[in-house]
Protein backbone atom coordinates (compact mmCIF):
# COMPACT_ATOMS: atom_id res chain seq x y z
CA UNK A 1 0.00 0.00 0.00
CA UNK A 2 1.23 3.55 -0.70
CA UNK A 3 2.05 6.02 1.35
CA UNK A 4 -0.65 7.83 -0.67
CA UNK A 5 -3.34 5.39 0.32
CA UNK A 6 -2.17 5.10 3.27
CA UNK A 7 -3.21 8.57 4.38
CA UNK A 8 -6.44 8.09 2.27
CA UNK A 9 -7.84 5.15 3.95
CA UNK A 10 -6.39 7.52 7.41
CA UNK A 11 -8.51 10.15 6.49
CA UNK A 12 -11.41 7.76 5.03
CA UNK A 13 -11.88 6.02 8.47
CA UNK A 14 -11.55 9.15 10.31
CA UNK A 15 -14.39 10.25 9.09
CA UNK A 16 -16.16 7.56 9.76
CA UNK A 17 -15.48 7.56 13.10
CA UNK A 18 -15.80 11.60 13.56
CA UNK A 19 -19.64 11.27 12.33
CA UNK A 20 -20.52 8.90 15.43
CA UNK A 21 -19.56 11.68 17.90
CA UNK A 22 -20.65 14.62 15.91
CA UNK A 23 -23.09 17.17 16.35
CA UNK A 24 -26.34 16.29 14.63
CA UNK A 25 -26.10 17.65 10.64
CA UNK A 26 -27.83 16.75 7.75
CA UNK A 27 -26.11 14.28 5.25
CA UNK A 28 -25.49 17.27 2.13
CA UNK A 29 -24.38 19.37 5.19
CA UNK A 30 -21.43 16.72 6.37
CA UNK A 31 -20.92 16.08 1.70
CA UNK A 32 -20.78 19.68 1.54
CA UNK A 33 -17.98 20.33 4.31
CA UNK A 34 -16.43 17.08 3.04
CA UNK A 35 -16.19 18.83 -0.45
CA UNK A 36 -15.03 22.00 0.73
CA UNK A 37 -12.06 20.91 3.12
CA UNK A 38 -10.66 19.00 0.02
CA UNK A 39 -6.90 19.36 -0.70
CA UNK A 40 -6.88 18.36 -4.63
CA UNK A 41 -5.31 21.20 -6.06
CA UNK A 42 -7.46 23.31 -8.26
CA UNK A 43 -6.06 21.12 -11.65
CA UNK A 44 -7.54 17.75 -10.38
CA UNK A 45 -10.66 19.81 -8.95
CA UNK A 46 -11.43 20.37 -12.61
CA UNK A 47 -10.73 17.38 -14.06
CA UNK A 48 -12.87 15.93 -11.77
CA UNK A 49 -15.46 18.36 -12.44
CA UNK A 50 -15.00 17.51 -16.05
CA UNK A 51 -15.85 13.72 -15.83
CA UNK A 52 -18.88 14.52 -14.27
CA UNK A 53 -20.28 16.58 -16.34
CA UNK A 54 -19.50 13.96 -19.13
CA UNK A 55 -21.51 11.10 -16.83
CA UNK A 56 -24.22 13.65 -16.81
CA UNK A 57 -24.07 14.21 -20.87
CA UNK A 58 -24.24 10.19 -21.43
CA UNK A 59 -27.97 10.57 -20.07
CA UNK A 60 -26.83 7.76 -17.69
CA UNK A 61 -29.37 8.61 -15.41
CA UNK A 62 -32.22 8.84 -17.51
CA UNK A 63 -31.80 5.48 -19.13
CA UNK A 64 -31.47 3.64 -15.40
CA UNK A 65 -33.96 2.15 -13.28
CA UNK A 66 -35.87 4.65 -11.92
CA UNK A 67 -39.08 4.99 -9.78
CA UNK A 68 -42.27 2.19 -10.83
CA UNK A 69 -39.37 0.02 -12.80
CA UNK A 70 -39.29 -3.07 -11.50
CA UNK A 71 -36.62 -4.04 -9.83
CA UNK A 72 -35.07 -7.34 -10.66
CA UNK A 73 -34.75 -9.90 -8.31
CA UNK A 74 -31.44 -10.78 -7.26
CA UNK A 75 -29.06 -12.86 -4.79
CA UNK A 76 -25.58 -11.09 -3.29
CA UNK A 77 -23.08 -11.93 -1.05
CA UNK A 78 -22.84 -10.01 2.27
CA UNK A 79 -19.16 -8.82 3.60
CA UNK A 80 -19.34 -12.03 5.72
CA UNK A 81 -17.96 -15.22 4.60
CA UNK A 82 -20.72 -17.94 3.60
CA UNK A 83 -23.79 -15.33 3.81
CA UNK A 84 -25.66 -14.17 1.09
CA UNK A 85 -28.91 -12.13 0.59
CA UNK A 86 -31.68 -12.62 -1.67
CA UNK A 87 -33.59 -9.39 -2.30
CA UNK A 88 -37.57 -11.22 -2.66
CA UNK A 89 -36.60 -13.01 0.59
CA UNK A 90 -35.96 -9.72 2.69
CA UNK A 91 -38.80 -7.95 1.18
CA UNK A 92 -41.36 -10.34 2.81
CA UNK A 93 -40.38 -8.90 5.73
CA UNK A 94 -40.85 -5.24 4.62
CA UNK A 95 -39.15 -2.75 1.93
CA UNK A 96 -36.15 -2.44 1.46
CA UNK A 97 -33.35 0.88 0.83
CA UNK A 98 -30.95 -0.27 -1.13
CA UNK A 99 -27.82 2.24 -1.12
CA UNK A 100 -25.01 1.64 -3.55
CA UNK A 101 -21.73 3.41 -2.66
CA UNK A 102 -18.35 2.73 -4.71
CA UNK A 103 -16.20 1.54 -1.32
CA UNK A 104 -15.21 2.35 2.09
CA UNK A 105 -11.90 4.23 0.14
CA UNK A 106 -14.41 6.62 -0.57
CA UNK A 107 -14.91 9.35 2.45
CA UNK A 108 -18.18 10.64 0.82
CA UNK A 109 -19.46 7.29 1.13
CA UNK A 110 -18.27 6.54 4.65
CA UNK A 111 -20.25 9.57 5.33
CA UNK A 112 -23.50 8.41 3.56
CA UNK A 113 -23.15 5.08 5.58
CA UNK A 114 -22.48 6.49 8.75
CA UNK A 115 -25.63 8.83 8.49
CA UNK A 116 -28.05 6.31 7.44
CA UNK A 117 -26.68 4.20 10.92
CA UNK A 118 -27.33 6.83 12.91
CA UNK A 119 -31.15 7.12 11.21
CA UNK A 120 -31.14 2.76 11.40
CA UNK A 121 -33.61 2.65 14.37
CA UNK A 122 -36.45 5.37 12.81
CA UNK A 123 -36.00 2.81 9.61
CA UNK A 124 -36.64 -0.13 11.69
CA UNK A 125 -39.32 1.32 13.56
CA UNK A 126 -40.79 1.89 10.12
CA UNK A 127 -40.37 -1.58 9.11
CA UNK A 128 -38.14 -0.91 6.43
CA UNK A 129 -34.65 -2.60 5.79
CA UNK A 130 -31.19 -0.60 4.72
CA UNK A 131 -28.86 -2.72 2.61
CA UNK A 132 -25.89 -1.25 1.03
CA UNK A 133 -23.92 -2.28 -1.81
CA UNK A 134 -20.74 -2.11 -3.50
CA UNK A 135 -18.23 -3.55 -5.93
CA UNK A 136 -15.40 -3.25 -3.47
CA UNK A 137 -14.76 -7.04 -2.16
CA UNK A 138 -14.55 -7.83 1.24
CA UNK A 139 -10.95 -8.81 1.49
CA UNK A 140 -9.60 -5.09 -0.23
CA UNK A 141 -12.12 -3.20 2.19
CA UNK A 142 -10.32 -1.12 4.83
CA UNK A 143 -12.37 -2.87 7.66
CA UNK A 144 -11.47 -6.61 9.28
CA UNK A 145 -12.32 -9.37 7.07
CA UNK A 146 -15.78 -10.41 7.53
CA UNK A 147 -16.31 -7.86 10.07
CA UNK A 148 -19.37 -5.13 9.51
CA UNK A 149 -19.10 -1.88 11.35
CA UNK A 150 -23.05 -1.12 10.70
CA UNK A 151 -25.92 -2.83 12.47
CA UNK A 152 -27.62 -3.20 8.48
CA UNK A 153 -26.38 -5.65 5.76
CA UNK A 154 -23.74 -4.99 3.61
CA UNK A 155 -23.34 -6.80 -0.20
CA UNK A 156 -20.43 -7.20 -2.67
CA UNK A 157 -21.48 -6.58 -6.06
CA UNK A 158 -19.16 -8.49 -8.10
CA UNK A 159 -17.96 -6.82 -11.28
CA UNK A 160 -21.07 -4.59 -11.00
CA UNK A 161 -22.91 -7.25 -12.31
CA UNK A 162 -26.37 -6.29 -10.72
CA UNK A 163 -25.46 -2.02 -11.16
CA UNK A 164 -25.00 -2.92 -15.01
CA UNK A 165 -28.24 -4.78 -15.01
CA UNK A 166 -30.21 -1.37 -13.14
CA UNK A 167 -28.05 0.68 -15.54
CA UNK A 168 -26.08 2.64 -12.86
CA UNK A 169 -22.39 1.21 -14.17
CA UNK A 170 -20.31 3.71 -15.71
CA UNK A 171 -16.41 3.53 -16.94
CA UNK A 172 -13.89 5.86 -15.63
CA UNK A 173 -12.16 7.95 -18.50
CA UNK A 174 -8.28 7.26 -18.88
CA UNK A 175 -7.52 11.09 -17.15
CA UNK A 176 -10.18 10.05 -14.25
CA UNK A 177 -8.28 6.65 -13.82
CA UNK A 178 -4.86 8.28 -13.51
CA UNK A 179 -6.25 10.91 -10.77
CA UNK A 180 -7.64 8.08 -8.74
CA UNK A 181 -3.87 6.18 -9.18
CA UNK A 182 -2.14 9.31 -7.76
CA UNK A 183 -4.62 9.03 -4.53
CA UNK A 184 -3.56 5.58 -4.40
CA UNK A 185 -6.76 3.94 -5.51
CA UNK A 186 -7.02 0.82 -7.82
CA UNK A 187 -9.70 0.13 -9.02
CA UNK A 188 -8.51 -3.25 -10.23
CA UNK A 189 -7.24 -4.11 -6.86
CA UNK A 190 -10.38 -2.80 -4.71
CA UNK A 191 -12.88 -4.46 -7.12
CA UNK A 192 -10.98 -7.78 -8.34
CA UNK A 193 -12.27 -6.70 -11.38
CA UNK A 194 -10.06 -5.88 -15.05
CA UNK A 195 -12.05 -3.37 -15.62
CA UNK A 196 -12.49 0.26 -14.28
CA UNK A 197 -15.71 1.09 -13.52
CA UNK A 198 -17.83 2.38 -10.71
CA UNK A 199 -21.67 2.75 -9.58
CA UNK A 200 -23.41 5.74 -9.81
CA UNK A 201 -24.46 7.29 -5.99
CA UNK A 202 -27.38 5.31 -6.33
CA UNK A 203 -30.79 5.07 -3.77
CA UNK A 204 -34.30 2.80 -4.26
CA UNK A 205 -36.95 1.96 -1.72
CA UNK A 206 -38.47 -0.88 -3.20
CA UNK A 207 -41.90 -2.53 -2.34
CA UNK A 208 -42.58 -5.88 -1.49
CA UNK A 209 -43.59 -6.98 -5.03
CA UNK A 210 -40.29 -5.67 -6.63
CA UNK A 211 -41.82 -1.97 -7.53
CA UNK A 212 -39.57 0.56 -7.15
CA UNK A 213 -41.39 3.64 -4.98
CA UNK A 214 -38.33 6.00 -4.74
CA UNK A 215 -35.38 6.50 -6.92
CA UNK A 216 -32.37 9.14 -6.56
CA UNK A 217 -29.75 8.87 -9.41
CA UNK A 218 -27.11 11.58 -9.21
CA UNK A 219 -23.74 11.63 -11.80
CA UNK A 220 -22.15 13.86 -8.73
CA UNK A 221 -20.37 11.50 -6.49
CA UNK A 222 -21.10 14.47 -3.80
CA UNK A 223 -24.02 13.78 -3.29
CA UNK A 224 -26.45 11.24 -1.93
CA UNK A 225 -29.67 10.58 -1.00
CA UNK A 226 -30.88 11.96 2.70
CA UNK A 227 -31.91 9.76 5.22
CA UNK A 228 -34.64 11.99 6.18
CA UNK A 229 -36.50 11.97 2.85
CA UNK A 230 -35.76 8.20 2.06
CA UNK A 231 -37.58 7.62 5.27
CA UNK A 232 -40.51 9.97 4.72
CA UNK A 233 -41.64 8.49 2.04
CA UNK A 234 -41.19 4.98 3.64
CA UNK A 235 -43.54 6.65 6.16
CA UNK A 236 -45.74 8.27 3.28
CA UNK A 237 -46.00 4.49 1.47
CA UNK A 238 -47.27 2.97 4.71
CA UNK A 239 -49.46 5.67 5.40
CA UNK A 240 -48.27 6.85 8.44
Amino acid sequence: MTKKMIAFTAMALTCLIATANAEPQTLAQKLAERSASSKADAATKAQMQKAIQELAASNIVESAIHKGDMMPDFTLPTIEKGKAFKLSEALEDGPVVLVYYRGDWCPYCNLQLAAYQRHLKDFSAANAQIVAVSPQTAANSNRAPGENPFDFTILVDTDNRLARELGIVFELPDYLQAIYKEFGIDLHVENDSDKMELPLAATYIIQKDRKVAYSYLEEDYTKRAEPSEVLAKIKELSGR
